[in-house]
């Protein structure tokens, strides 16, 4: 699992989240500075209609999405390869769903 994190490092991947409904974030990380917040929540809704893997874009940015059941994996990078970023997103989902049963996930506050 770890040679993934560091592969995945050397991407700019510039913003992510987990979203359990259009309008509850219950985790996002980003290290830059942006409006990546305000934009993402515009997009979630967009993004949370059906499971899908999707990529949105805004301006030159890529945000690329996949919705499980009710939970949205979603990032923000340049544009990149979609399947490396959809490769990345399925490695967060794989991880969340390890440590978290579906149902907690989507009870979240």
């Amino acid at each position: 699992m770890n040679l993934y994190i560091i592969n995945y490092i050397k991407m700019p991947i510039y913003y992510t989240l987990i979203a359990n409904k259009i309008d509850n974030v219950i985790c996002e990380y980003t290290d830059k500075e942006g409006n990546f917040q305000q934009i993402s929540r515009m997009l979630l809704a967009k993004a949370v209609d059906k499971d899908s893997n999707q990529a949105l874009l805004y301006s030159n940015h890529k945000f690329h999405t996949i919705n499980d059941k009710g939970i949205t994996y979603l990032c923000l990078s340049d544009n990149m390869d979609d399947k490396t970023i959809i490769s990345f997103l399925k490695d967060v989902q794989l991880n969340l769903n390890r440590q978290y049963d579906h149902d907690y996930i989507l009870a979240a506050p």
